[in-house]
């Protein structure tokens, strides 16, 4: 797991190579001990502890030797004077930092450590949107959202070409959007108006509204979404998830849940 994270060089943030084959001796990679097996003897950490796993990270060798048995809040100080972006290099190694570095924590570290790294399997073993939740939620919406416009477009293009707007949209929704265009071209003359037709109009809509266009050509649509019944459920719940992120509010563990689950059953449900 550690691996493909690509660690980065403590010095100069740059990929470390981990294949064996490529390396001398002198350059090869080695389980690195982040508190200095020495340091944690001098400190007299019991034996059994130094070699707790989450103590370890990839360095190359002579990086490890250079380090030898400074402590962790001097040895990340002078490497973040040397390295601009040694933060970045740490969240590689999932290292954290905080107090319990600058005042050498070791048993704090662990304990931080472990949870860091029993995040990122729990991420690894989600779907490809789930994982893209827990590290950037609003990412995840604008993916989901944008996939929903697109499966609308290809539907209705396959059945009426790009012009379907007119036949198969609420004569609400085009009413609505047509006041945003109009709005949206004043302020940008440069953009033709035919150049906003279709794909481009869904853009305009609010999530709803594609529940609305959906739900009243069903026909179209069954065999993309299944069931009838889940899609306004799903649809309000994905709305105020949405909500909820894009205007910062705080949300309560049921409206998260219930947002995450319908961000899940659209990425599945969307062929």
């Amino acid at each position: 797991m550690l691996a493909i994270r690509q660690p980065k060089h403590f010095k100069n943030n740059n990929n470390i190579v981990l294949d064996y084959k490529l390396c001398s001796d002198f350059n090869n990679k080695e389980l690195h001990h982040i508190f200095p097996k020495a340091f944690l003897r001098q400190n007299k950490v019991a034996k059994a502890s130094r070699n707790a796993l989450m103590n370890f990270c990839f360095i190359p060798a002579e990086l490890n030797k250079e380090i030898s048995k400074s402590s962790p809040a001097d040895y990340f100080k002078e490497f973040s004077q040397i390295n601009p972006e040694f933060k970045d290099t740490l969240k590689s190694h999932l290292i954290p930092t905080g107090s319990f570095i600058d005042n050498n924590d070791y048993d704090q570290f662990i304990e931080t450590r472990a949870n860091s790294v029993l995040s990122e399997f729990e991420n690894l073993c989600n779907t490809k949107i789930a994982r893209l939740m827990s590290n950037d939620n609003n990412k995840a919406v604008d993916k989901i959202e944008d996939k929903i416009r697109e499966i609308i477009d290809h539907v209705l293009s396959k059945k009426e070409g790009s012009d379907y707007w007119n036949k198969f949209i609420p004569r609400d929704i085009i009413d609505v959007v047509n006041k945003k265009v109009d709005g949206y071209l004043r302020k940008n003359p440069d953009v033709s108006p035919t150049a906003l037709n279709g794909r481009k109009l869904l853009d305009f809509c609010d999530v709803m509204d594609y529940c609305k266009m959906i739900l009243v050509n069903w026909d179209l649509f069954e065999k993309h979404f299944g069931a009838k019944s889940e899609i306004e459920k799903k649809f309000v719940n994905l709305k105020e998830y949405r909500n909820a992120i894009k205007h910062n509010r705080e949300m309560d563990s049921v409206l998260r849940k219930e947002g995450e689950a319908a961000v899940e059953w659209f990425d599945k449900t969307i062929k």
